[in-house]
């Protein structure tokens, strides 16, 4: 839904690309952050043993 809004003629073009590339670059950053949950939640578990 809110995709289809930002692809909609009714905001500029320089705005509607800066939000998608916000959107890109938050989702880049989830798919980074779990791996690092991963290995910080495995560098505790040794820790404990």
């Amino acid at each position: 839904m809110l995709f289809s809004y930002l692809r909609s003629e009714s905001i500029p073009k320089e705005v509607r690309r800066s939000w998608i590339a916000l959107f890109d670059i938050l989702r880049l950053h989830r798919n980074l952050i779990q791996p690092i949950r991963d290995f910080a939640g495995l560098i505790q578990k040794g820790m404990r043993e």
